[in-house]
């Protein structure tokens, strides 16, 4: 009787049908309820139940909304080893207030043009762009205003998921394979500042990044915080960063001063255009000088110039564009 009670209430529970459809006859026959699994998924007419939703949502809720909530729920316990990376983590210094120089240059070139992601990126190797990547997120997450989500897009060295503690089982490449849901790649560093990490992928990197499933994961960042960094691998050796250059809202240059060869740096310049908003000039010496002011210049041309700013934590001088 509780077996027939039940299915009776769910059934009652469905919509009836309309009348052009119910006069429609079921592809298979009817066939009677005789246990509490085939009460969960037919009613007592042999039509099969509509799902039930996942409690606390409703089933015609809006799947972007959805999706921003399940951004929300990100491991916890996972510590950045900033510092490995050269990131300013000292309460003073040059290289610190750099950054935060760097840190309003760039939110004055942000300012009013709806940038929301930026790729990091350099010519070549070794110039330093993981290390800015990583300086400028805990600079704007510092503010505490504004959520950053920090992404590891180098999917062939994925260098700063090496500073995440403990080293990511799965990250960005797992993700856009569909081995992986959000919520198991994002880790949380502060209330401000979540961290994408990802694990060294060489042969698909170009194809996993041009998917749609990196489309989908930028717009879904976008509606979960307020801003998001792409640390991209360099643009002169392989196709990665210009793939996503073009899915990124504006793009930064890292250009390490006396290595970086000039025609490197003028080809990859024109590979990201239109989007590139400017250069980070990053090794510079410090410029020696007396007083108080020694050091601080006037604010760079207005955005979508390229300009130069001191980025690193060995980085001493920053330069007006010529």
């Amino acid at each position: 009787m509780g077996l027939f009670f039940t299915a009776l209430q769910r059934a009652e529970q469905n919509q009836a049908p309309a009348a052009d459809e119910a006069s429609t006859p079921p592809e298979t026959p009817p066939v009677l309820v005789k246990t509490w699994d085939e009460a969960a998924r037919r009613d007592l007419a042999g039509y099969p139940l509509a799902p039930a939703a996942p409690p606390g949502r409703h089933p015609d809720a809006d799947p972007e909304a959805r999706a921003g909530e399940d951004a929300a729920e990100v491991q916890e316990g996972v510590e950045w080893d900033a510092a490995s990376l050269g990131a300013a983590a000292v309460p003073s210094g040059m290289a610190k207030e750099q950054y935060r120089i760097l840190r309003s240059r760039l939110l004055e070139a942000m300012h009013n043009r709806d940038l929301r992601t930026i790729l990091i990126t350099s010519a070549t190797p070794g110039e330093g762009k993981t290390m800015v990547a990583a300086n400028l997120a805990l600079q704007l997450s510092a503010l505490g205003e504004s959520r950053v989500l920090l992404i590891d897009a180098d999917l062939r060295r994925a260098g700063l998921s090496a500073s995440v503690r403990p080293a990511p089982l799965v990250g960005l490449g797992d993700y856009l394979k569909g081995d992986a849901s959000l919520s198991d790649v994002l880790c949380n560093v502060t209330p401000w500042l979540s961290i994408l990490p990802t694990r060294p992928i060489q042969e698909v990197a170009p194809e996993l990044l041009s998917g749609q499933g990196m489309v989908e994961l930028l717009q879904r960042a976008r509606e979960s915080y307020d801003l998001v960094l792409l640390d991209g691998a360099p643009v002169g050796p392989v196709a990665d960063s210009r793939i996503l250059a073009r899915l990124a809202d504006a793009t930064l240059l890292v250009v390490r001063a006396d290595t970086a060869p000039s025609d490197e740096i003028a080809r990859a310049a024109e590979l990201l255009r239109p989007r590139l908003l400017g250069s980070v000039l990053n090794g510079a010496h410090e410029k020696r000088g007396r007083g108080y002011g020694a050091g601080y210049y006037d604010a760079p041309a207005s955005a979508g110039k390229t300009a130069e700013a001191a980025g690193a934590a060995d980085a001493k001088q920053a330069k007006k564009p010529s």
